[in-house]
């Protein structure tokens, strides 16, 4: 039988709270008296067919958060807001958002919300630049620079745009046409500003983030900076991002050098000599080594350069790699390749255009996109299409004009469709595509349990023993 959106919902709190309680080996009454509350209270919480208010809810939290060792993130669950796998906002709602801020005493940039969702990491804005000027100079008085924010960027633009970045102290200008795409990292200065007065003269701030922020980002604030930062290992080098890599895991274990040598009848001389030239390092040698450190290969691959030589990666138009699909012989799109940051394992920007043909039959679908990553879309084509999408064995559809936004859940199948099968029009839609917080750790670990285990895992309201 398929379940209404408020049953899902009453589910996913009943199961919050019932495997915070297992994990603790705590029954409903025995976390009642325990955390002083009402077992009739926590009974009806518990219970999947009861309603209860967000208040009673947040009382709870609050009891059981104060009481043991959980968080109020632990117990309330997320409001699902895409509840039919995609979630749409129109041009006419981003401008309703619009606002200006000035900056020394001029006014610097206009900002319009784009669809947005509590399911992922996006807050991306359209952002049109006020201020004009006639040179690419990065030391321009006209240019007021930000102090960077935390979030990643994917920056997609529109019109002529002069693009300033600051790295290590020193300043970038980059001359930036429309269809031209950027990447810049966390907490780099940078700013916008327009070569021209006439047409549309703007960026797509496409701000993500990895999977740092929330929890993780709970967890590091809670230990606080100093122990905070030694985590971050030492990535100057292939040589010393592997071998300090090594050296955490082993330090996990509390092995040894003497003993770690000794489980990879190695002498420790031999085993230093590796450690110091760590990137000829064979494939059989590490995987040596993460057997014996319980660790898998790849987590001792040496961290990516992410940063570049200007920690900015630009992609113009004229040099993006560009692909149709599903293929050669009939295509429906056409793909171009925007950025990707492997700081975010996945997360990759495409422009895809839908071609000049008829949407093909219910039975050859082979239009139809799918895949396992949190997807963000921006309608920056002048013609009007259609978003189909299937999600629980429902098929909807969605018109979207120029300036329309949109958010698609992971492994919702979907495509994009000419209104009346027309067969011209610019169609094209900016996409932005990232894991969330299930990366490679994640899917390995959810491969491990099977599906079985994980639908479980968010659906379970069962106490862990039958009383």
């Amino acid at each position: 039988m398929e379940l209404d959106h408020a049953s899902i919902g009453r589910i996913r709190r009943a199961n919050l709270i019932r495997v915070a309680l297992n994990d603790l080996k705590r029954d409903a009454q025995t976390a009642a008296c325990e955390a002083g509350v009402s077992a009739v209270a926590v009974g009806e919480l518990l219970d999947p067919s009861r309603d209860v208010s967000q208040r009673d809810l947040l009382d709870l939290a609050l009891a059981l958060s104060h009481r043991y060792p959980l968080s109020l993130r632990d117990l309330i669950p997320i409001e699902d807001d895409a509840p039919t796998g995609v979630r749409t906002m129109t041009q006419r709602e981003s401008t309703l958002s619009t606002r200006r801020f000035s900056r020394c005493g001029i006014e610097y940039y206009e900002y319009l919300d784009t669809a947005m969702t509590r399911a992922a990491m996006f807050r991306p804005e359209l952002l049109r630049m006020l201020v004009n000027v006639n040179d690419n100079s990065a030391d321009n008085p006209a240019v007021s620079w930000n102090n960077g924010h935390f979030l990643f960027q994917l920056t997609y633009f529109i019109g002529d745009v002069n693009y300033y970045h600051e790295f290590n102290g020193k300043r970038y200008c980059f001359e930036m046409n429309d269809g031209d795409a950027a990447i810049g990292m966390p907490y780099c200065r940078h700013s916008f500003t327009s070569r021209r007065t006439d047409g549309e003269n703007a960026i797509l701030a496409l701000t993500f983030g990895g999977r740092l922020p929330g929890d993780p980002q709970q967890e590091l604030s809670l230990l606080g900076p100093e122990l905070a930062g030694r985590f971050v290992l030492d990535g100057s080098t292939p040589d010393a991002s592997i071998a300090s890599k090594i050296d955490f895991y082993r330090n996990r274990l509390s092995l040894t050098i003497e003993e770690l040598a000794g489980r990879l009848n190695m002498t420790i001389t031999e085993l230093t000599s590796s450690l110091t030239d760590a990137a000829t390092l064979s494939d059989c040698q590490l995987k040596h080594i993460a057997d014996v450190l319980h660790v898998t290969p790849t987590a001792l691959q040496p961290s990516p350069d992410v940063r570049g030589q200007i920690g900015v990666y630009i992609a113009r138009q004229r040099d993006s790699p560009v692909w149709n699909f599903p293929g050669d012989a009939k295509p429906i799109y056409r793909v171009r390749e925007l950025c990707g940051t492997k700081a975010v394992h996945g997360a990759v920007g495409l422009e895809m255009t839908l071609l000049d043909a008829p949407a093909n039959t219910d039975t050859d679908r082979k239009d139809y996109l799918e895949h396992g990553l949190h997807q963000y879309g921006y309608v920056v084509g002048a013609d009007q299409m259609d978003l189909e999408w299937i999600h629980e064995g429902v098929s909807r559809r969605q018109r979207l004009n120029h300036g329309d936004s949109f958010y698609c859940k992971p492994f919702v199948k979907h495509r994009f469709v000419a209104p009346d099968n027309s067969r011209s029009g610019d169609r094209r839609v900016v996409l932005l595509r990232i894991p969330g917080k299930l990366g490679p750790d994640q899917l390995d670990e959810a491969t491990t349990l099977g599906a079985d285990a994980i639908q479980r895992l968010i659906s379970d309201t069962t106490q862990w023993y039958s009383a």
